[in-house]
């Protein structure tokens, strides 16, 4: 039996088409990226030149995090371009 640990998957709607998506924030989470979310996503968006509701979808999210609400920006990725983040950053798994 294995302990795999699934991120999981939704659909969102990208350019009037039903998309299968991932999380940043749990795929960032997930790979363990010791950058801080928001300049990770920044960075790989540029490096790759991944396209605004090509690849991702940004949207806002109230954060609340003890007494204060804030939005902060989340983005939903398709599962090409939360694969090549895999690949990119999976140096936890180069040294199992």
């Amino acid at each position: 039996m294995t302990n795999a640990i699934f991120i999981p998957i939704t659909q969102k709607q990208i350019e009037g088409e039903a998309v299968q998506t991932v999380d940043a924030r749990a795929l960032h989470e997930f790979l363990g990226v010791k950058e801080k979310f928001a300049s990770w996503i920044t960075r790989r968006i540029t490096d790759f030149d991944f396209q605004e509701n090509a690849d991702f979808l940004p949207f806002s999210e109230i954060s609340e995090k003890g007494l204060f609400r804030r939005p902060r920006q989340e983005y939903a990725l398709s599962l090409d371009m939360a694969k090549e983040l895999a690949m990119a950053d999976c140096d936890i798994y180069l040294t199992i």
